[in-house]
């Protein structure tokens, strides 16, 4: 299998880049609010051309619609499909399960790809991702060459590996740490890389989280041994001479031209590199703790801020048309607009010279400054006029609004409300007071060990088990034999947090799905309860107008009501041991705990909104969940939230999360 190199392509200057390269496939985006403040992304005519502009040549290309969309723009998302559909795209790739139901119905010829944030990492993720329609499927990049290759042998569809770029530090799908921090979510493409920041560890500040960049290029034999379809190459924000760079690289290696790949990826590496789990790197070896977090070249530290502006004395040569980072409130890149020299306007400045410059809101004194690009960008066009596509959009724009009014959720009659606590500790569930409907404990290994047919026995309310939202490869028949000894032993109800949840399933069980299969919508509602899913947990990150939104579903929903937060889920090892607590530089807390080979980082402060529950009972909510699970719990500590619970009063200190605040 000879596999394609899939470049990123964020702009016009990107796509024309990737393919002058020699990319076999690009993805793009379509221009966003967001993605048009860092001149990212593409409009329909651009993205049409593009489209033809590749077709000519011979390369594909896969529109990116990889973040999780509210109710509210599911008609958006409809248009999306219909115009990218008409014009000639050849597949998109996608992370929520309402645009994976919706997309078939609109556009039938249009390949869809599952994105990394779906975290498939078993080859059961692969199936259920297989029964969404999806003909190919994007791996997690926390798997190793042997993984890859297990999955491979019994994979019903194609498989697509990263091999170049930035790493996040917590597995793709799972990180709740930007929309906690800001609203502002990952999951939804707008993450403030939280990750790359400095933390203070035990009294000393280090990049605790941030990882070094990926690049298997070292590795070019058993790259080449891999039998996947397609090499990706991460390219966020990435300026066109990286992507060509990269492309020229990987190409050379694919062609068994090793010696001439090394020039050409040499020019396009800003950080630390690392092999990654695919080159069997130590865990340990993966975070760079010493080295400034964002990609770039450090251009200098903020001073005064006022007028959307900031003083800086320059690290580096900063020009017009640069893209900058700002590692700070927003950790966003940004094109330069705006340059002064002693009050007059320049087009340039050189090092060491002290200079005004243009911000994006949030930027404060003390935040550090990092330019994503050596070189202003110039400005290339595709040329012709874009082909016609807008009649047949506007047909397929009806069949999308007419797929979307189709999605309805049957909700039965599960109306009453329902009180549920999850735990990690069989002596926290043991403590369950009174009035508790359901414990849903959680599969740990621990948990596995101790959980014996006298065990639950002993237990004061009806049992679940909750699966986690990570079954790495060599653990899943573990997994699935324990939960089929369950079954037997009498657990009536399962939860599943993942894709591959779904094939772990004991024949005939009934299941729910947990905060980690995102519901942010009636479309992925529907598809989940078509699976046979009884109720759904909301995502932990969502917000009260969702919800209002979802209001003929709520009888199956059920809300968590408090918990703290599981920030970063990840393979990977950080600069803080198991046990410690690290503060960002906004004092914000976070505990770190290793457990069954993972690495969580929790919220110090506590998700509550104990005070919003009867506001949302009667919006329609039926059902909520305390969880009592990541961080230590004494028995007696169920009872005094159970009490909290039901007097409506807050735990003190404790935060609303986005419920209140809005999930940007």
């Amino acid at each position: 299998m000879i596999p394609e190199i899939l470049a990123p392509a964020q702009d016009v200057e990107g796509l024309l880049a990737a393919v002058e390269a020699g990319a076999d496939a690009v993805y793009a985006g379509l221009k966003t609010r967001e993605a048009s403040g860092r001149g990212a992304g593409f409009t329909p005519d651009e993205l049409a051309r593009g489209i033809a502009h590749c077709r000519a040549r011979g390369v594909k290309v896969y529109v990116t619609l990889n973040r999780v969309f509210k109710e509210s723009e599911l008609s958006e998302l409809g248009r999306s499909v219909a115009a990218i559909g008409a014009q000639g795209a050849h597949g998109v790739i996608v992370e929520d399960l309402g645009a994976a139901a919706l997309i078939p119905e609109v556009c039938p010829g249009l390949a869809l790809h599952a994105g990394p944030g779906l975290a498939v990492h078993n080859i059961e993720g692969v199936r259920a991702a297989a029964r969404l329609g999806c003909s190919r499927v994007v791996l997690a990049r926390e798997l190793t060459a042997f993984e890859v290759r297990e999955i491979a042998l019994d994979s019903p569809v194609e498989l697509e590996i990263f091999v170049h770029g930035s790493l996040c530090f917590s597995m793709a799908g799972l990180c709740l740490t930007s929309s906690f921090l800001s609203g502002r979510s990952g999951n939804r493409g707008r993450c403030l890389q939280a990750c790359r920041r400095p933390y203070l560890v035990r009294g000393a500040e280090r990049y605790a989280f941030s990882m070094a960049d990926l690049s298997c290029a070292r590795g070019a034999e058993l790259l080449r041994s891999l039998p996947v379809a397609a090499w990706v190459i991460e390219g966020r924000l990435r300026s066109a001479a990286y992507v060509r760079g990269a492309v020229a690289g990987y190409r050379a290696i694919r062609d068994g031209a090793d010696g001439e790949a090394g020039a050409a990826l040499k020019a396009v590496k800003t950080r630390p590199v690392t092999s990654g789990f695919l080159g069997n790197a130590p865990a340990a070896s993966l975070v760079c703790p010493d080295v400034p977090g964002p990609a770039g070249v450090f251009a200098g530290r903020v001073g005064r801020v006022a007028g959307g502006e900031a003083e800086v004395r320059l690290a580096a040569d900063v020009a017009v048309g640069q893209r900058l980072r700002v590692q700070g409130a927003e950790d966003e890149a940004y094109p330069v607009t705006r340059l002064r020299v002693g009050g007059r306007a320049v087009r340039s400045a050189r090092v060491r010279q002290r200079v005004m410059l243009n911000v994006p809101p949030g930027t404060e004194r003390g935040d550090l400054l990092f330019a994503v690009e050596e070189e202003p960008r110039s400005v290339r066009r595709l040329d012709g006029k874009a082909p016609p596509w807008q009649r047949k959009a506007n047909t397929l724009a009806v069949k999308a609004r007419a797929a979307i009014r189709a999605f309805t959720v049957s909700c039965g009659a599960d109306t009453g409300r329902t009180f549920t606590v999850q735990t990690d500790d069989l002596a926290v569930a043991r403590a369950a007071p009174r009035g508790v409907d359901r414990v849903m404990l959680v599969l740990t290994d621990r948990m596995m060990h101790a959980l014996t047919p006298a065990a639950l026995g002993k237990l004061p309310a009806r049992v679940g088990v909750t699966v986690p939202p990570v079954t790495l490869p060599e653990r899943l028949e573990k997994v699935r034999r324990r939960l089929r000894a369950l079954h037997e032993w009498g657990v009536r109800l399962f939860e599943i947090n993942n894709l591959g949840g779904f094939g772990l399933l004991p024949p005939g069980a009934r299941f729910q799905t947990g905060p980690f299969l995102y519901v942010h919508n009636r479309a992925a509602a529907a598809a989940l309860r078509a699976r046979g899913a009884e109720r759904m947990v909301f995502p932990l990150e969502g917000d009260a107008a969702t919800l209002a939104d979802l209001a003929p579903l709520l009888p199956r929903i059920e809300v968590v009501a408090f918990s703290y937060v599981p920030l970063f889920v990840s393979r990977a090892v950080p600069a803080a041991k198991s046990g410690h607590t690290v503060r960002d530089g906004r004092n914000e807390l976070f505990h770190v705990t290793r457990r069954d080979d993972l690495v969580t980082v929790y919220s110090r402060r506590p998700y509550c909104i104990f005070s919003k529950v009867e506001t949302l009972a009667k919006l329609g909510v039926r059902h909520f969940r305390i969880v009592l699970a990541g961080v230590p719990f004494a028995a007696g500590d169920t009872a005094a939230l159970v009490r909290r619970f039901r007097e409506g009063v807050d735990v003190p200190g404790a935060t609303p999360f986005n419920m209140v605040h809005g999930l940007k």
